[in-house]
């Protein structure tokens, strides 16, 4: 009876701990491309930009004179962020199924193209 408390406790245990990791954000989009310098601010924290780096919602994405950078997110939209730019993602909602789609970023300076 002992052994199946344990067994019990340890199942429901590790469903809660599944629970908590699965809550954590979402990533929206991906980095494909970086040249030069380029930077991800998220939650305040300054990261380096590199190939392969998830985005995430909020997350501010800045590159230096001679940086570029191009982004893919989850509904395949591309950005190609020039030199000197800033962009923030405000919002990002894809839900095709439930036909909730919506996008908006906030160009602070610089030259993007997408499509």
């Amino acid at each position: 009876m002992k052994g199946m408390q344990t067994i019990i406790l340890t199942f429901f245990l590790a469903l809660c701990s599944f629970s908590v990791v699965s809550a954590g954000p979402t990533p929206i989009g991906i980095v494909k491309i970086v040249s030069g310098q380029a930077a991800v601010v998220r939650h305040g924290e300054t990261m380096k930009v590199a190939t392969g780096m998830m985005l995430y919602q909020g997350d501010v994405i800045k590159t230096e004179s001679k940086g570029s950078v191009g982004l893919i997110f989850e509904d395949d939209t591309i950005f190609s962020l020039g030199p000197n730019s800033h962009v923030v993602i405000e919002n990002f909602l894809f839900e095709p199924v439930e036909k909730r789609l919506g996008f908006v970023t906030r160009m602070i300076q610089g030259t993007v193209s997408f499509i």
